[in-house]
């Protein structure tokens, strides 16, 4: 997990895996997760700042591969990413550190003033919607809804649908701006 921390994925705060999604496999993968969103090259990562604290930004390499997988660094730390865009300007993301047995997922959104990342959360999701994939057996529950354990496409596009549509918001967040030429 410190690769998301290092990565300025910090939108998490405190213990990443209490109450996000996640899954032990690879839920998007090169078959049905090849948008690019996001260029290749060196962004300022700034996470949302907290009413009256500075800004708390790093640099971000981006990187791709053929496949339209992503590598984004931080000094030496490396975090893998797949988008999967699920309507004009959004899209599910799965990340994954190969340090850790899981892979986490976030809502993201394109527009002029950036990308920016949500970490999905399973308490911040509509009860009923968590309700109705884990009975159709897309989705499992632990720790009183606090992690959701995403099995199937479907759960992980409804679940960012629910961000992308605001029926499901979180505080905090991060935005990707291009790094200006003097950094």
């Amino acid at each position: 997990m410190k690769g998301l921390v290092r990565v300025a994925l910090i939108v998490a705060a405190g213990s990443l895996l209490s109450g996000c999604l996640v899954s032990q496999t690879a839920i998007l993968d090169a078959s049905n997760a090849s948008a690019t969103p996001i260029a290749a090259g060196v962004y300022n990562a700034c996470a949302d700042p907290k009413e009256g604290e500075a800004d708390d930004c790093n640099l971000l390499t981006v990187s791709m591969d053929d496949d339209a997988r992503y590598v984004l660094s931080v000094e030496d730390d490396e975090i893998e990413a797949r988008f999967l865009r699920i309507d004009a300007d959004d899209y599910a993301i799965e990340m994954f550190d190969e340090d850790d047995d899981h892979r986490q997922y976030f809502w993201g959104r394109a527009s002029d003033a950036g990308f920016r990342f949500v970490m999905m959360w399973c308490s911040d999701l509509p009860r009923a919607l968590v309700d109705s994939l884990v009975e159709k057996g897309a989705m499992a529950v632990e720790d009183d809804y606090r992690v959701c354990r995403v099995k199937t496409l479907d759960a992980l596009v409804a679940a960012a649908k629910s961000y992308a549509s605001g029926r499901t918001v979180s505080e905090g967040g991060l935005v990707l701006t291009r790094a200006g030429a003097g950094e």
